[in-house]
């Protein structure tokens, strides 16, 4: 196992800067997930741990050694690429061994690890074929079989499962998820798909116009967003965001919008609002809405009058899109009641479950 630092790392193609002074540590035996949007620069990122790509400036230390000038071949790391990248004339057991024997081991220690890592994804029965032969989900575990023969002490993956369908993506999930705990190395995982980032990662480096905006725990980036950009990229469907101010009237709390007005006198520190008026960004997220028609004890004061604008139906649960005022609010309801658009909506607000955003700099408001 080795962790991988990564100290002030930038990078720029002629004008066009992709990186702007990165700092980020994978700890040894982290599954680390990278996301973000297209053109943040996180395949970037992984492409100069894996020294396909030279910094312009920064360090990248991996198990504690500077690797900047080290060559590719001896950073003890593997990459799984988007593409497979499989030789088409060679068959399986060929492609897993091809690295093997440009090491020059013997023959009985390729065939060792060739079947262990076949065995171990189960592919053993696939050996004798070509890639042409094999579906899509067979091809990925040949490019991850190759990366395991190596033994690396990191791995590196960079979106490698974007090119399945939603059913092969759920399985690889999975596999990948075993592996990195019967194997217990460093993994770096980059993809733009934040699902696979909640539900692999150890922990997230959310990445956006060649900066981090914020590195957590899956928990940490859902339930505690650094900015409005974290919270809306997190999180599926995405949180409402509705502009305001908090405003005092006898003793209490509120947060007031064009069609919004909610009382925050139960959250916990309501102190740092009280006496101070502030413009905000509320966010709620769609689950932390209510229909009042279910609702055991009401909470008039807290609920909010809407229209509905659309209805998504997704089985046990529809995604409802309204709108009161200005604001516009999705929330994921049961299906028990039909809702149809144009309908009166009555949605109580969780309130110990709002995030407050300044509405300047969309930093967190911590609470």
């Amino acid at each position: 196992m080795a962790g991988v630092s990564l100290q002030a790392i930038s990078k720029s193609f002629g004008d066009n800067t992709i990186l702007k002074g990165i700092d980020v540590q994978a700890h040894s035996g982290e599954f680390m997930v990278i996301v973000g949007p297209s053109g943040c620069g996180k395949s970037t990122l992984l492409r100069i741990i894996a020294g396909l790509e030279t910094p312009d400036g920064g360090e990248v230390i991996i198990d504690g050694e500077r690797k900047n000038d080290t060559d590719p071949s001896k950073r003890e790391v593997a990459m799984v690429f988007q593409n497979y990248a499989l030789y088409p004339t060679m068959t399986v057991y060929e492609n897993l061994a091809f690295s093997q024997r440009i090491r020059k081991r013997s023959k009985d220690e390729i065939d060792k690890r060739v079947m262990e890592s076949a065995e171990m994804l189960k592919i053993d029965e696939l050996l004798d074929r070509k890639p042409k032969e094999l579906s899509g989900g067979q091809r990925q575990r040949v490019a991850l079989g190759r990366a395991l023969v190596r033994k690396p002490k990191v791995f590196l993956f960079d979106e490698p499962l974007s090119n399945l369908d939603a059913k092969l993506r759920q399985e690889m999930r999975l596999e990948i998820k075993k592996l990195h705990t019967q194997l217990n190395n460093t993994m770096i995982y980059v993809t733009h798909d934040q699902t696979e980032a909640m539900t692999m990662a150890d922990r997230i480096c959310l990445m956006n116009n060649g900066i981090i905006e914020q590195i957590g725990t899956p928990e940490e980036l859902y339930n505690k967003p650094a900015n409005t950009f974290v919270s809306t990229f997190i999180g599926m469907p995405p949180i409402n965001l509705i502009d305001g101010e908090v405003c005092t009237e006898n003793g209490s709390a509120f947060f007031i919008s064009d069609g919004v007005r909610i009382n925050l006198d139960k959250i916990k520190n309501i102190e740092l609002f009280k006496d101070l008026d502030k413009h905000v960004i509320m966010g709620i997220r769609p689950e932390n809405l209510h229909d009042n028609y279910f609702a055991e004890i009401k909470d008039p004061e807290n609920t909010i009058k809407c229209t509905v604008d659309l209805v998504e139906n997704l089985g046990s649960v529809a995604l409802v899109h309204s709108h009161s005022g200005d604001a516009h609010l999705s929330a994921t309801l049961t299906t028990e009641k039909i809702i149809h658009p144009g309908d009166s909506l009555d949605l109580i607000v969780d309130v110990n479950s709002l995030h407050f955003f300044h509405q300047e700099t969309k930093e967190r408001i911590k609470l």
